[in-house]
C-alpha cells in the first residue's frame, strides 16, 4: 500500500467524520432551541436519529404524541394508537354514532415536521380498516375539526 493510498484513506475517513459531525451539531441545536418549549411543539425542528430499533428519543416523542392526541380525542372520541417504526398510526371512534376515521404520520426520520404539517386521515369501517376512504391531509391542530368532519 502506499503513502498516497493512506493518505487518501485518511482523508476520506476525516471528510466522513466531520460530515457526522455536522449532523450531530445540527441535530443539538435544534434540540436546544425547542428545550424550552413544553408540550408536543417542543419536537418541532428535532432531527431524529435513525435506527434499526426503538430508540429512547422516538419512544419519548410517540409518547407525547399519543398524549396530544387523548387531549385531541377528548371525551368525544377513543383514540386507538399504533407506534410503529418511526411512524404512528391509529384511528378515532366517535362514541356517539360510532363511526371511525383513520390517521397516519410519515416517518419522522426524513421529513422533518412532516407528523406536524401533513397528517393522513380518513375514513374508515373500524379499527382494521387501514384503506378506508379517500385520503385527506391536515396539520396536527386541524386534526380534531377533520375528524369530527369524517366521522359525523
Amino acid at each position: 500500500m502506499s503513502i498516497l493510498t493512506i493518505i487518501d484513506e485518511k482523508i476520506n475517513y476525516n471528510k466522513n467524520a466531520i460530515r457526522g459531525l455536522e449532523i450531530e451539531t445540527r441535530k443539538l441545536k435544534g434540540q436546544k432551541k425547542q428545550a424550552g418549549k413544553i408540550g408536543i411543539e417542543k419536537w418541532l425542528g428535532n432531527i431524529f436519529e435513525s435506527s434499526s430499533g426503538l430508540t429512547p428519543e422516538f419512544s419519548s416523542f410517540s409518547r407525547d404524541l399519543k398524549k396530544h392526541l387523548k387531549s385531541i380525542a377528548g371525551i368525544d372520541y377513543e383514540l386507538y394508537f399504533s407506534r410503529g417504526h418511526f411512524y404512528m398510526s391509529g384511528f378515532f371512534r366517535n362514541k356517539r354514532n360510532d363511526k371511525f376515521a383513520y390517521f397516519s404520520s410519515s416517518d419522522v426520520r426524513y421529513s422533518p415536521d412532516n407528523w406536524f404539517n401533513n397528517i393522513l386521515v380518513r375514513e374508515a369501517k373500524g379499527e382494521k380498516d387501514y384503506t378506508g376512504g379517500s385520503n385527506n391531509f391536515c396539520k396536527l391542530p386541524e386534526l380534531r375539526e377533520n375528524i369530527k368532519r369524517l366521522t359525523a
